[in-house]
């Protein structure tokens, strides 16, 4: 994968040494074609290519914020209970908010392809560590950047670390910046992972204001990942003691705070819209978000007083695959793509899919079919809010035809999935 660092992706086979793809070859599982449908009834079922209608006429700026391990348990918005984020609830107020969003997997790693690229992770193996990982591929970025977008990533991490940096650059043109481009690398260090929350935030918001519009940016937190370490002039600020994590999601939610008020002291809110999401949940004392749904929840929000009115909206099922279409329709992109996803400005009927330990399940809130490999199905209705909320097996008969129609949207999507990996064609 670091060949991609050198060369353009079509060449990357050609320069690594011949012993390096031999062993990997050899050692990879690869999964094998799948022929449950039809290539058309399949194709019927769900079609990954896609247009969006431009929302706007004009090109606005566009930012998206993605919050390391941040699960919905820990978000007081999106729950009846006050938790570790009074800033992020009192933004909620004033944002467009989709309750029911799940996560692509359970890893950072798993989040990138699949927000930047809308491909899910259904795979052993992240897809960025996966033998696809130099497949053709078209990210948010690569349309964005034709449109004159200014398209760029900031991680405060050491460059290279997941391979996002990588990734990003085969799926289009797009500047990273990660500790080496911080210029207090040492001063802000924390230690283990890069730099503080607060101080990168800062950094961030800043150079943001230098930056001609239109541009698409974005940003990766990182304090609130293991070992949830906080700078120790907060230690006696943020107390929440439950778990080692929600230290660090206090502290992160508090350098949000900062972010947007150095953001609104410019004059970006003008014509900047802000996505805010997670990469994925993390550890809870409810076991609720350790089922087949609570354990993908995560936060998803729109912040953009000019263009998008606030609001809950609870009607759809949101996930990470959603974010590319939704950036693409607000950016004005009019030439078709290829998404697992849908643009959450619209009402489609859209569905989350997930790859847990062997088997393959689809979201539809409430609802959550889990096919297994030898073929069989169970769904589970799993309600929010019910603490320790139990599985139901008994299905009515009405539910019993969603469960039909689900198990074979699952296949369609699956099928689409693996062979469109094994064919390159997760790209047209």
């Amino acid at each position: 994968f670091d060949a991609s660092s050198y060369v353009d992706a079509r060449w990357v086979s050609a320069c690594i040494n011949s012993p390096t793809q031999l062993i990997t070859s050899y050692s990879s599982r690869t999964p094998k074609q799948i022929d449950w449908l039809t290539e058309e009834k399949a194709k019927q079922l769900f079609n990954p290519l896609q247009t969006v209608k431009p929302v706007f006429k004009s090109h606005p700026n566009i930012v998206l914020i993605i919050l390391e391990s941040f699960g919905r348990d820990y978000c007081g918005f999106l729950n009846k209970e006050k938790r570790f984020t009074p800033f992020l609830d009192s933004l909620a107020s004033l944002s467009l908010v989709f309750p029911h969003a799940y996560s692509s997997g359970t890893t950072s790693m798993e989040s990138i392809p699949a927000i930047f690229a809308s491909i899910p992770s259904l795979l052993e193996v992240p897809y960025i560590n996966s033998t696809f990982q130099n497949n053709t591929v078209h990210g948010i970025h690569d349309y964005l950047s034709k449109l004159k977008y200014d398209c760029s990533f900031y991680y405060g991490a050491r460059n290279g670390s997941m391979g996002f940096d990588n990734f990003l650059k085969i799926s289009g043109p797009i500047s990273y910046y990660g500790l080496n481009e911080y210029p207090n690398g040492k001063a802000d260090f924390d230690g283990h992972w890069g730099i503080w929350d607060e101080e990168y935030l800062q950094y961030f918001a800043k150079e943001l204001t230098k930056k001609q519009s239109p541009f698409f940016s974005s940003v990766f937190t990182l304090t609130s990942h293991d070992p949830y370490q906080i700078p120790e002039r907060y230690r006696s600020v943020f107390t929440a003691d439950e778990l080692p994590i929600h230290k660090s999601v206090q502290y992160t939610d508090y350098a949000l705070r900062r972010f947007f008020e150095t953001i609104w002291k410019s004059k970006l809110t003008a014509n900047t819209i802000f996505i805010i999401t997670a990469d994925h949940p993390s550890h809870s004392l409810n076991e609720y978000f350790y089922t087949p749904t609570g354990k993908y929840e995560i936060p998803l929000m729109i912040y953009a007083p000019k263009y998008i009115k606030p609001g809950i909206n609870d009607s759809i099922t949101a996930s990470h695959p959603d974010i590319m279409p939704t950036v693409l329709s607000l950016a004005g992109v009019k030439t078709p793509f290829f998404s697992f996803g849908k643009s959450l400005l619209t009402d489609e009927y859209r569905t989350a899919i997930n790859y847990d330990n062997g088997l393959v399940q689809l979201i539809d809130y409430p609802m959550c079919i889990r096919r297994y490999p030898d073929g069989n199905s169970v769904m589970h209705i799993q309600p929010k809010y019910t603490p320790n909320s139990k599985i139901i097996y008994k299905l009515t008969p009405e539910e019993k035809l969603h469960k039909q129609m689900l198990d074979t949207l699952l296949q369609a999507k699956y099928q689409t999935y693996i062979n469109g990996l094994l064919n390159n064609k997760l790209n047209k």
